[in-house]
C-alpha cells in the first residue's frame, strides 16, 4: 500500500511539472513575439551600424530603468514608450 501512495504522488508530482513546463514554452513564445513585434517597431537593425543580429534595447535616460525586471516588463516597457530606447547591437551597445 506504501508503494501505490509513492506511486501515485510521483504521478501527481509530475503531471504538476509538466503543466509548468507548458506553462513555462508558452510564456516563451509569447516573449519571443513581443520581442519580436518591438524590434520591427525599431527597423529589426541598430540605429548606428546596420547590424541586424545580436540586437539589444538600450535605454536612453539610464536613470530611468522602468519597473519591475524581467523579460515581460522590460518588452512591454518598450512597446509603451519607444521614446525612451534605441536598438542597438551588442557591439555598439557595450561601447556606450
Amino acid at each position: 500500500m506504501n508503494e501505490l501512495k509513492k506511486t501515485n504522488i510521483s504521478i501527481d508530482f509530475l503531471t504538476e511539472l509538466h503543466k509548468k513546463n507548458r506553462q513555462t514554452i508558452n510564456t516563451r513564445k509569447y516573449l519571443d513575439k513581443l520581442r519580436e513585434k518591438n524590434l520591427n517597431t525599431f527597423g529589426n537593425k541598430c540605429e548606428l551600424c546596420n547590424e541586424t543580429k545580436n540586437l539589444e534595447f538600450h535605454h536612453i535616460n539610464p536613470s530611468y530603468l522602468g519597473r519591475g525586471r524581467g523579460s515581460y516588463n522590460r518588452y512591454n516597457e518598450v512597446r509603451k514608450n519607444p521614446e525612451l530606447f534605441k536598438l542597438l547591437c551588442k557591439k555598439c551597445h557595450d561601447s556606450i
